[in-house]
């Protein structure tokens, strides 16, 4: 099943020189130097005590080491306990890479919604809302709503933190056009209350609706004069009727209710994108052609204005000509002028620490949940990886050709040359970032380098997204052939020494679907499959189809 990749692996040394504790070199049996007396005198009183005396001494010794024994166990299992609970609770950390991946269970969906307490995650299936347990997916409860189902909030598969957010309400969104209702329920499938929502003010081609988090419910309206639609022969044809000038995507607004009594509760700030035409709100791959010729009927472009996200930690308008976002008390999260990074990553997110990465023009900003801006980054994207819990204080940011390591305070720790690079897992100990044709480890003190792979022939290979167990990473390889498909599959390796440590699992084979994502709910590996072959362009809006959880086998 497993396909090993090619390449060399730099591995470093960790080995080190250490004298042996059982050789003393000490001549007969001597005392060692610096010895006292006093041990000397403990050895001859032991030797003059008589039997009844040497067992009362040793029974106290054993009950002393039964007693030290059972502390050893006890703050061992503490140990245990606080790693676990270090690994539940951080973005991208599994409990366990530790072995060959299998399936621990798969559920087909029809939708993501979000995550509950307890290591719950609630799905569509259907009319109903279902909440599983994510150990084993076994279902906890079951709600049946309409059909139409759209429940959330949803937690972005770009978005470590988010996955790592549980929620005690969740807001659904259902019935027909036209009749459509909005629902609020608790962390145990029971309904808070219901609304219908009026088709005049909700409905229509050009209003849409969202579910948000703390019973909330996202409301964009646009303002266009673009055709819904647009049927063409050909790609030149419909680019052509697409940049026409006079053309405009026209204007929207966003506005975050109260779901059960339509309060406003906050209107978001949008800002234009920069050098956007009207093609940029159309769906070309809605029935359209592969090449530039189209059989039969021809294709169609769809009107596209964008996604509303109401994410377990913040709401936003990924629009097509607009862009904006605000946490849940209205603190506004930047306005990002272009979005053409790939992988696509969140352009704002939640970072640990209670702090907030959001767009700042070209650059960055990282602000604290009130606002306070932390720190300023002009030409660098701050990342925030994969980790186990352990990396401690500072950022990690890239840029087209670098990644550089950060301070609090903005103050530079090291940098290093990286093409087109992400940063994938990031812990005490190692900083791991990839870019084509090259993955790499790095010290998280001074930027030197641990490992590095980079395959001499063959494929190009890019690293998508991983998950940590803080010995481990396990990452999402895409693979570009000279000829046929690209190929997407599960790779293991030691974080110590780049070595791949578990046999290759292919996606797109039987049950586990294509995806460029991996999600860590809870401690547990969770691979997301999505609808129409979407793994190479999943963005916020995609539709998640089938959902598996993998464990190292045995585990």
């Amino acid at each position: 099943m497993g396909r090993q990749r090619g390449g060399e692996v730099v591995t470093f040394d960790v080995s080190h020189d250490a004298a042996d504790p059982d050789a003393t070199g000490y001549p007969d049996g001597g005392p060692a130097p610096g010895r006292t007396g006093r041990a000397v005198r403990a050895v001859e009183r032991w030797r003059r005590a008589g039997r009844r005396q040497r067992r009362t001494a040793l029974g106290i010794a054993a009950v002393a080491v039964l007693v030290l024994t059972g502390g050893a166990v006890a703050a061992g299992a503490l140990a245990d306990h606080v790693e676990t609970d270090r690994l539940r609770t951080a973005p991208g950390g599994v409990l366990s890479l530790d072995g060959a991946l299998t399936e621990v269970w798969h559920a087909d969906v029809d939708g993501l919604a979000t995550v509950l307490p307890d290591g719950g995650l609630a799905v569509v299936r259907g009319a109903d809302l279902v909440a599983l347990e994510v150990a084993t997916g076994i279902e906890r409860w079951r709600t049946t709503l309409d059909d139409g189902l759209e429940c959330g909030p949803r937690p972005r598969l770009g978005s470590g933190v988010e996955w790592t957010i549980p929620v005690e309400t969740v807001t659904c969104v259902h019935g027909a056009d036209g009749a459509r209702a909005v629902t609020v329920l608790d962390a145990d499938g029971d309904v808070v209350g219901r609304r219908d929502l009026d088709d005049d003010r909700y409905g229509g081609p050009l209003r849409a609706v969202a579910p948000a988090a703390h019973g909330g419910l996202l409301v964009a309206e646009h303002d266009s004069d673009l055709p819904a639609q647009v049927t063409f022969a050909s790609r030149r044809q419909v680019f052509a009727e697409l940049l026409r000038p006079g053309l405009e995507p026209g204007s929207t607004q966003v506005r975050l209710e109260d779901a059960l009594t339509g309060e406003r509760r906050q209107t978001l700030d949008l800002a234009a994108l920069s050098d956007v035409v009207a093609s940029d709100c159309y769906d070309l791959g809605a029935d359209g052609p592969s090449g530039d010729a189209v059989p039969g009927p021809g294709g169609r472009a769809v009107l596209d204005l964008g996604v509303l996200l109401g994410t377990p930690s913040m709401v936003a308008f990924d629009g097509c000509a607009v862009d904006g976002g605000a946490t849940y008390a209205g603190v506004p999260l930047g306005h990002a002028t272009d979005r053409s990074t790939w992988p696509d990553d969140p352009v704002r997110q939640p970072a640990p620490g209670d702090r907030f990465v959001a767009p700042q023009g070209s650059g960055t900003i990282v602000q604290t949940d009130d606002g306070t801006p932390v720190l300023e980054l002009p030409d660098l994207r701050v990342e925030v990886p994969a980790t186990d819990g352990s990396s401690g204080s500072g950022q990690v940011a890239v840029g087209t050709d670098r990644v550089v390591a950060l301070a609090d305070d903005g103050t530079e720790r090291w940098e290093v040359s990286l093409d087109d690079p992400q940063v994938l897992v990031r812990t005490a100990d190692v900083v791991v970032a990839g870019g084509w044709n090259l993955l790499a480890a790095y010290d998280p003190a001074d930027g030197s380098e641990r490992w590095s792979l980079a395959p001499d022939a063959g494929p190009r290979r890019y690293v998508l997204s991983a998950a940590t167990d803080g010995e481990r990473m396990t990452g999402v390889l895409l693979e570009f052939p000279a000829t046929g498909p690209a190929t997407f599959s599960l790779f293991t390796i030691d974080l110590r020494t780049g070595r791949e440590v578990a046999p290759r699992v292919p996606l797109g084979d039987g049950r586990l679907g294509e995806t460029g994502q991996l999600v860590a709910v809870d401690g547990h590996l969770l691979v997301p499959e999505f609808a129409d072959r979407e793994a190479m362009t999943a963005g916020p809006g995609s539709a998640v189809v089938g959902l598996t959880v993998l464990a190292p086998e045995g585990a």
